[in-house]
Parts: C-alpha cells; sequence; structure tokens
C-alpha cells in the first residue's frame, strides 16, 4: 500500500489517477498535467513525458490532479506596546438635585409590530474532505492505493468486468464512488447502497470485458453533514429511474 494521505478536491469524472501522480500533485501544491500510453490489448500503462508519441496499438491518455491547500503560515510576533497617553483633567463635579416625587404609573402600551429579521448569519467553516484512490488490475488486485487513515478500501472480481466494491470509514455520508477503466469503454455502479461514509455497490464494465480501472472516492466529515440533502440512501439500479 502507498503512504496514506488526505486527498482535497471533488470527484471528476473521466479523471485518472494512479497513486504516484496524486502524491506528486500534493507535494508541490500546483496544477500538473500528467501523459500516458494505454496498450489496446490488455490496457497495461506506462508514463510518458509531454509531447511523446505513443507505440503503434497504443492510446495516448492524459489528465490533470490539483494538491491540497498547504497549512496556515505561523503568526507574527506581536509588535512593542505604546506609551501610555497623558490622563486628561478631571472636571469639576455638579450639584446633586433633589429627588422628584414618584410618578404614576402608566397604562400598559399596545403591542409593538414585530421587527424585520435579522441579515443571516456567516456560513459555517466546511469539514474536511476525506479521500481515497487506487489503480485496480484486470483481476481486481490492486496495482496501487491510497486510503486514508481509519478507512478501508475492498476490491474483489465477481463476474466478467463486475468488481465488488467496499468502502468503509470514509467520513459520515455517502462516498460515492468513480470508476473509469482503462480501456475504450465506460464503467457504471450495478446498485448496492451507502451510509454513515460506507459503501457496497458492484462497478461493471460497459463491455462486460475485465480491464483494469482507477477509482476515486470522497468523504466528509461531520461539520458539513448539515448541508447534504441526505446522509443514506440506497444506490440506483441501472434504468430504475431514481
Amino acid at each position: 500500500m502507498g503512504s496514506r494521505r488526505a486527498l482535497r478536491g471533488a470527484i471528476l469524472v473521466g479523471a485518472l489517477v494512479p497513486l504516484s501522480m496524486v502524491t506528486l500533485a500534493s507535494a508541490t501544491g500546483q496544477n500538473s498535467e500528467y501523459f500516458a500510453c494505454v496498450k489496446d490489448a490488455n490496457g497495461s500503462i506506462r508514463i510518458v513525458a509531454e509531447g511523446t508519441t505513443c507505440k503503434k496499438k497504443e492510446t495516448l491518455i492524459h489528465w490533470n490532479e490539483t494538491g491540497p491547500q498547504g497549512p496556515a503560515g505561523a503568526t507574527g510576533p506581536a509588535g512593542a506596546k505604546g506609551d501610555t497617553g497623558p490622563a486628561g483633567a478631571t472636571g469639576p463635579a455638579g450639584a446633586k438635585g433633589d429627588t422628584g416625587p414618584a410618578g404614576a404609573t402608566g397604562p400598559a402600551g399596545a403591542k409593538g409590530d414585530t421587527g424585520p429579521a435579522g441579515p443571516a448569519g456567516e456560513p459555517g467553516p466546511a469539514g474536511a474532505q476525506l479521500a481515497l484512490s487506487a489503480v485496480v488490475n484486470a483481476n481486481g488486485t490492486f496495482l496501487l492505493q491510497s486510503v486514508p487513515d481509519g478507512a478501508s478500501l475492498t476490491v474483489s472480481k465477481v463476474g466478467p468486468g463486475a468488481y465488488q466494491v467496499s468502502i468503509n470509514g470514509l467520513g459520515t455520508l455517502c462516498p460515492v464512488p468513480v470508476a473509469n477503466a482503462f480501456a475504450n469503454t465506460y464503467m457504471f455502479l450495478n446498485g448496492g447502497s451507502c451510509g454513515g461514509g460506507s459503501l457496497t455497490t458492484t462497478i461493471s464494465t460497459g463491455d462486460g470485458v475485465d480491464h483494469p480501472f482507477a477509482l476515486q472516492a470522497v468523504g466528509v466529515t461531520p461539520a458539513v453533514t448539515a448541508r447534504a440533502a441526505a446522509s443514506d440512501s440506497d444506490l440506483p439500479l441501472p434504468g430504475s429511474g431514481k
């Protein structure tokens, strides 16, 4: 398993994120572009430099990755205390006036109109995002993976072009994954359920053939739970209309 770290950013459909590329982008904090040649026959990948011409029966792919924002800098030292200004002169005390008689209690006034609503408060800070990523071989084993502390990811091949995926401990909501095959086809979620930072689903290839693929999922901590539409849900089956 590669080094574990939290990755910031939304899930990008179609993004291919090998672990070595994720680590580099996180270290630099800048946008980077990566290039690779994918063999058409078996989906094997080799990273190449920009401008490289792939071999015959290979396809050139490229993608971007933005690293998380770096930590805030240290607070600077406090400035020197200024000089105390001179005290002003004390004014003369006024003469004490006589106490007047107590007035009669007046009648209760009518209820006033309801005042206008006050301005909306500032939104609270967003919770931390937790992200995992992996590159899965066609047989369901991991080529690379990066999983945050306290989370887990398992993948197993359950049929031709079908892989069961289980995620646990990734935030508090529904960490729906995104999968992209290293081949000229698509991948889709075939049912399952998720909630509470866990998910179980089957991911299938569009052509029903085994392919290596890249997998990503993002979870959130309780600080942003109140802004989500729901925390538990069933994943739709293809053609269910949900």
